[in-house]
């Protein structure tokens, strides 16, 4: 050690913990590099040893979209280190600086990789398992560790049991999907395994996104000697949206299938560029509109990103004004443009007038009676029709810049077109909805109230039944009292004198017109009752 110092001293070299100066001045910087475990060559391996009836078994697992994937490099550290250093956990948006963002999605997933998006939860890897019962089967001595060879030749025996399933599932979730940073078979892998039954109907897209805001997650805090989670998903998708002559312009899914005969180096090669220090770094590209390819069909089926969109329109503004001063020539193309685009979507409104107009008229005619349901503007849909319309008016003038050709001037607008028209009807629907859910809340609240008026006559009609019972019993009571008087008078008036004749005749009107009087007070409850 002190040979060391004492020959540094002499020749005049400075020694420093982050580098020194080397003969000819420039500086040298340490460069810590980054592990990653996934490894998407072998999973080109395992799926070349498939026979058919094992592709069969991977078609029924739900990962039929592996039998295409082509992907035989996993791309340089360097690269993913630079893509880990700009996702953000909480948004799991790769933000390349200014308006160069790629949200990763599980849309993002599914058109990557095709993955299957099912019902269910995939299981958690937090679970742990005794490898004993899987060193046992793959016939491992002892403690020692499982590797991914192992796995294979036991895939490649060809057989097609639940085991087998099982041995090529860990391969995918330890080499692709979920990796961390074992380089052999843990117990965690093995214990997702067990529910393989169920995986044809696991959201694995899901699964995807969740493992890689994990790894951003401990990237952020500072942990960035290993990459977690799918890596090839991220360095596919940001080298698919580069705006290079090597780009792919086929739209068809999963992306995997095309990165394969050294596509991952000529892009990263393109892409590459030298920073401020020695090393080579990246973003030298822009991105390529996504318009007409497969990841811009999340964004027609919601519009939750169109405010975003919005909050870009005035530097998209002013980028335009400058390149406008740079292409004069084009400004003779853009004012056609300008009045096809007036053209299209004046036609779009009488489209969607008409549309609603017919609409109405349907609403009136199956209505059974019932006045149509008017149609009002919910809080914030304007604003949101409004936006969207301002969105895509930019988006026609980005859309058609530099195309001179009229049929396909033609082919694109209409498309915007009809994009507009989904967007518009989505808005008049939730109209619509709103509507009804106020309709629907004010029959139930009559219905409550006709309830209620109902148990009242009920109760006015039971206090009238009681009282026409005892109308009835006292009918029954005079009935049997002029019955009793009838046979008094005719059965004792031979015997009794006239005086007492009389006297008992007396007695015995009396007591009939008593029980008139109360025959008629029953009767005139009962008229009140009802």
């Amino acid at each position: 050690m002190g040979r060391g110092a004492n020959r540094d001293k002499r020749t005049g070299r400075k020694r420093s913990a982050e580098g020194g100066q080397d003969g000819i001045g420039n500086k040298r910087a340490k460069y810590y590099t980054t592990t990653v475990r996934c490894e998407p060559s072998r999973i080109c391996e395992v799926m070349s040893l498939l026979n058919e009836p094992q592709r069969k078994k991977v078609k029924e697992l739900g990962f039929g979209c592996l039998l295409d994937f082509n992907m035989d490099q996993q791309g340089s550290r360097r690269l993913i280190k630079w893509l880990m250093d700009r996702l953000d956990p909480e948004t799991m948006v790769l933000d390349l600086g200014g308006t160069k963002k790629l949200p990763i999605t599980e849309h993002v997933v599914w058109c990557v990789l095709g993955l299957h998006r099912g019902n269910l939860d995939p299981p958690l890897m937090t679970e742990k398992l005794n490898l004993f019962p899987l060193r046992k089967k793959l016939g491992i001595q002892g403690r020692n560790d499982i590797k991914v060879t192992c796995l294979m030749r036991k895939i490649q025996s060809g057989g097609t049991d639940r085991f087998t399933m099982q041995c090529f599932m860990m391969i995918v979730l330890s080499k692709l999907l979920a990796c961390d940073s074992n380089l052999f078979i843990r117990d965690k892998v093995w214990s997702m395994v067990q529910s393989i039954d169920n995986f044809g109907d696991m959201n694995w897209c899901k699964f995807t996104v969740d493992n890689l805001k994990y790894s951003a997650n401990l990237w952020k805090s500072g942990m960035k000697s290993y990459a977690f989670g799918c890596s090839a998903l991220i360095v596919m998708y940001y080298l698919d949206n580069l705006n290079c002559k090597e780009m792919m312009s086929c739209v068809d899914t999963p992306r995997a299938k095309f990165f394969g005969d050294g596509m991952i180096k000529k892009l990263e090669k393109a892409d590459k560029w030298r920073g401020k220090d020695i090393f080579p770094t990246f973003g030298k590209l822009n991105l390529r509109t996504q318009r007409g390819t497969c990841y811009i069909a999340e964004c027609l089926d919601s519009n939750r990103h169109a405010i975003s969109y919005g909050e870009d329109l005035c530097a998209r503004k002013g980028r335009k004004a400058k390149q406008h001063k740079k292409l004069n020539s084009h400004q003779a193309q853009e004012q056609q443009t300008e009045e096809m685009r007036q053209i299209a979507i004046s036609w779009d409104d009488e489209q969607a007038s008409s549309k609603r107009d017919q609409g109405d008229s349907a609403v009136a005619q199956h209505s059974d009676g019932l006045s149509p349901v008017p149609i009002h503007s919910i809080p914030g849909a304007a604003e949101a029709v409004q936006l969207s319309s301002t969105f895509f008016n930019e988006l026609v003038k980005d859309f058609m810049a530099g195309s001179s050709q009229p049929e396909l001037l033609e082919n694109r607008l209409s498309k915007l077109v009809s994009l507009l028209a989904q967007v518009r009807a989505q808005a008049g629907l939730k109209a619509r909805n709103s509507e009804l859910e106020q309709q629907v809340k004010d029959l139930t609240e009559k219905l409550r109230n006709t309830q209620e008026e109902l148990e009242a006559t009920r109760a006015t009609l039971r206090v009238a039944e009681a009282a026409t019972l005892e109308a009835q019993s006292a009918v029954a009571s005079m009935n049997s009292l002029a019955l009793r008087a009838r046979a008094m008078l005719t059965g004792q008036s031979q015997d009794l004198d006239v005086g007492v004749a009389k006297d008992n005749e007396a007695t015995v009107m009396r007591e009939i017109e008593d029980a008139t009087n109360m025959v008629d007070q029953v009767a005139d409850a009962v008229e009140v009752q009802h």
